[in-house]
């Protein structure tokens, strides 16, 4: 057995609790439809078939952008990956403070988050682990 079999190192370890943060982040702004509903609800006034909607919408685009990240990810390595998926869901939570269109909200929110969703996923990131480890 290799010493880097025994022992994988500090950069592995640090891949890992990057990649458990960006997973936590990503997940938490995705799960937040469900709990923000009532609140887009009365203050923007939308229904609730839209926000429900969007977040169809999200899953959607996570669906059809992992397969897109995945192939990145073998293609560019993971490091601009994770930031893309990052940025982009960073965009989508800023942008949704300044949204009160729903159109807005399905497009820059929805569509956005769940691009970046896709391009970060937990197959993404098992795959990212498992360059570090053997």
């Amino acid at each position: 057995m290799s010493k880097q079999a025994r022992d994988p190192g500090a950069l592995a370890w640090a891949v890992v609790g990057l990649s458990f943060l960006a997973l936590g982040l990503i997940f938490a702004l995705r799960n937040t439809v469900g709990l923000l509903m009532p609140v887009w609800e009365t203050d923007p006034g939308w229904s609730r078939t839209l926000v429900s909607g969007g977040g169809a919408v999200i899953l959607t685009l996570m669906g059809v952008g992992a397969p897109i990240g995945g192939n990145l990810l073998d293609r560019w390595g993971p490091r601009p990956v994770y930031v893309a998926g990052m940025v982009l869901v960073a965009i989508a939570a800023i942008s949704t403070a300044q949204v009160s269109a729903g159109w807005a909200f399905l497009v820059l929110y929805c569509g956005i988050s769940g691009l970046g969703t896709g391009a970060l996923n937990l197959p993404a990131a098992s795959a990212t682990v498992a360059r570090y480890f053997t």
